[in-house]
């Protein structure tokens, strides 16, 4: 029967499906809004017990609400006041120079003032809320409330309290799936979106992978006009872009952050001063925590040729990619692209902790994994475990004020053994994500060959 067939009640499958699918958003777009006005409104009635509240849920946070919104206009202030704010700018108040795309310095049509710090933090955080809505439906109650247990997550309501472009870079990409789902001209303007993340923070350039999808012509086209994009925007303002990436910050492996490149500094120190860490709870005669580069780079690698293998095990297994064919076409979308982003930010470099956020466009499909019981129990479990990494943030304080924190000549066992456990279990997550971006790739040429051999045989 064809998919749009009336069913029992009168409405065609997708009429009902669409329906369910409103209701799904609306409680979760409903649920972000209401969170984020109980805050807003605890501040500023307030500010002290908001400021107590915050110490428990989100620990490092910045001393005012919206403080990366006010970043962004203090850069635009000073740069249009000629100050050169790659080497330093006052305007900011704490005195964070440009680490953004040069783009953003040239939105002549962004007020450049405090009184915008407001309207513009108010403006971030309401496409991000509203960006939810692309979240596929999800029909198990238990399912719902574990997503809404990771909207309300420390992380996410990291970026939202400093209204983060990372949150701006979740509604481009939203808006993306939205327009993936549609007619060819309404997919270009999808392309063109990713583009123009991509300008603006770089790292969204990784869901250009979903051309894939397209005819090879098409994918061929695009491909071409994304590099043709991509290296004007690099020769216009190359000697920018150098200085830029001096000012990313890099967090040691120590500090709260996220990245694939944390283990593997972990694992070097460990091996460096191993019996010093296990011989009265700190490393004996260590400087600092610094390991040697060519270390790093080598356990890197090795840990990333494991998870090659375990992917590839995962995939030529058959149960995983059977299950992602289940997947809705907005499931698999929305899978696709939090796994790219969350891979991208994961393998080039440590990462702030709100980009975990981007992980809300994975959690529908892996809560649907996570009733499959033809999957391995460790795929299953990836919904709850991400969710749990998710809230991290306050145990790992608890652990430090019970052991003490790990600084440049201390590793107390039980903090490191925490933080060693919570970096493992990240990189099985990222393992899971780089597994179904290969199902996508596989059922992506699938699905070209048999309309490459269908077109074929009409031509016969």
């Amino acid at each position: 029967m064809d998919r749009t067939a009336m069913n029992a009640g009168g409405l065609t499958d997708k009429a009902q499906a669409g329906r369910e699918f409103r209701a799904s958003s609306k409680v979760v777009v409903a649920f972000a809004a209401a969170l984020f006005a109980s805050f807003t409104a605890l501040y500023l009635l307030d500010a002290g017990a908001y400021l107590e509240l915050m110490r428990y849920w989100m620990p490092y946070r910045l001393t005012v609400p919206f403080a990366d919104a006010a970043y962004i206009e203090a850069q635009l202030q000073c740069w249009r006041a000629g100050v050169d704010v790659y080497a330093t700018n006052a305007c900011d108040m704490y005195g964070r120079v440009q680490a953004y795309s040069p783009l953003w310095l040239r939105l002549w049509w962004l007020p450049a003032s405090r009184d915008f710090i407001a309207p513009f933090g108010l403006a971030i955080v309401a496409g991000f809320i509203a960006s939810l809505a692309v979240l596929p439906k999800i029909q198990r109650k238990s399912d719902i409330a574990l997503l809404l247990l990771a909207v309300a997550s420390p992380v996410v309501g990291y970026g939202v309290e400093r209204a983060n472009v990372d949150l701006i870079m979740f509604a481009l990409a939203a808006l993306t799936i939205l327009c993936l789902e549609r007619s060819p001209p309404a997919r270009a303007m999808g392309y063109a979106l990713i583009m123009v993340a991509a300008l603006l923070k770089l790292y969204p350039a990784v869901l250009l992978i979903l051309v894939v999808r397209e005819r090879p012509r098409v994918a061929i086209g695009l491909m071409l006009g994304a590099l043709i994009v991509s290296d004007a925007f690099t020769m216009g303002w190359q000697g920018e872009l150098i200085r830029m990436m001096h000012n990313v910050p890099q967090p040691k492996f120590n500090e709260e952050g996220l990245g694939g490149r944390r283990l593997a500094d972990g694992i070097a120190v460990l091996l460096r001063d191993g019996v010093g860490l296990l011989n009265g709870g700190a490393t004996a005669g260590t400087d600092n925590l610094d390991a040697p580069r060519g270390a790093i780079l080598g356990i890197l690698a090795q840990l990333t040729l494991g998870v090659a293998m375990l992917s590839r095990s995962l995939v030529r297994s058959g149960a995983l990619p059977d299950a992602f064919e289940t997947l809705t076409r907005r499931e698999q979308l929305c899978f696709v692209t939090g796994a790219a982003l969350f891979c991208g930010c994961f393998i080039t470099g440590n990462s702030n902790i709100y980009r975990e956020a981007l992980l809300l466009f994975t959690l529908p499909a892996l809560f649907r994994f996570r009733h499959m019981t033809s999957l391995p129990w460790s795929v299953r479990m990836t919904g709850w475990l991400t969710i749990g990494l998710m809230y991290t943030m306050l145990p790992v304080l608890l652990v430090e004020a019970a052991s003490g924190r790990m600084t440049e000549a201390v590793l107390p066992f039980p903090t490191f053994s925490f933080w060693l456990c919570r970096e493992v279990l990240w990189w099985w997550v990222f393992t899971v994500m780089v597994s179904g971006l290969a199902c996508f790739a596989r059922q992506a040429w699938r699905e070209m060959t048999a309309t490459t051999g269908l077109a074929a045989a009409h031509a016969v």
